[in-house]
């Protein structure tokens, strides 16, 4: 470029070169957002927070911010953040979002996913009985006598629990206390009946209900 007056045209002005910004907006969600934990690790367990890098919309990635219900909000710049101890049964929404550094170092707060930890989540009780070999003791005599064979999942770890035999003539045949193992299974085969013709099933009791088994022909 060059200034004209009166007296002529003047010496060229070199002009610098424009770079054209780059627009920058918040990031977007982070994507696979989830609570990973163990629903029959109780009283307490260990709750991890994952997700994936989201799309930043121009800007640099500064860190992570975490949020949980009655928590303290937390800074990452991993993908993954532990909560130990979780209170198995209580419900938490767990905020996660990516901060960016916009091209004059401002920081900006980008769009949040969320994970649940919700103890309803849990898997249910399930107790299944099955015929097993001959027996005999007081109450129970021989040749129709067997033992009745229980296998139950999805019970507290390491905790005691109520088993109730039943038939179709007595609702309780006997009832007798079992533990569940540290994995939250049980087998229990301390049960025998010797009734044929009758129909048999086992019960747990799980706060305050029975859960019931199959029903098993004693033939």
């Amino acid at each position: 470029m060059t200034a004209a007056n009166q007296v002529g045209s003047g010496p060229g002005a070199a002009s610098g070169a424009v770079t054209p910004s780059v627009p920058v907006s918040p990031a977007a969600p982070p994507v696979n957002t989830r609570a990973d934990y163990d629903p029959t690790d109780e009283p307490t367990r260990d709750v991890t927070v994952s997700w994936g890098r989201p799309a930043l919309n121009g800007g640099t990635l500064a860190h992570y911010e975490v949020a949980a219900t009655g928590r303290a909000t937390q800074t990452v710049t991993g993908t993954s953040l532990l909560f130990p101890q979780v209170d198995s049964t209580e419900v938490i929404t767990f905020t996660v979002r990516a901060v960016t550094r916009g091209p004059a170092g401002q920081l900006i707060r980008g769009a949040a996913a969320t994970a649940v930890h919700d103890a309803s989540q849990r898997p249910p009780v399930t107790v299944q009985i099955s015929r097993g070999g001959p027996s005999e003791t007081d109450n129970c005599h021989a040749p129709d006598c067997s033992w009745v064979n229980a296998t139950i999942t999805g019970l507290n770890p390491d905790s005691n629990y109520q088993i109730r035999l039943s038939s179709t003539a007595n609702e309780n045949v006997r009832t007798e206390e079992f533990s569940s193992d540290s994995d939250t299974t049980a087998t229990y085969n301390e049960l025998n009946y010797d009734v044929p013709g009758e129909t048999v099933w086992v019960s747990v009791l799980i706060g305050d209900e029975w859960v019931k088994s199959n029903e098993l022909p004693w033939e």
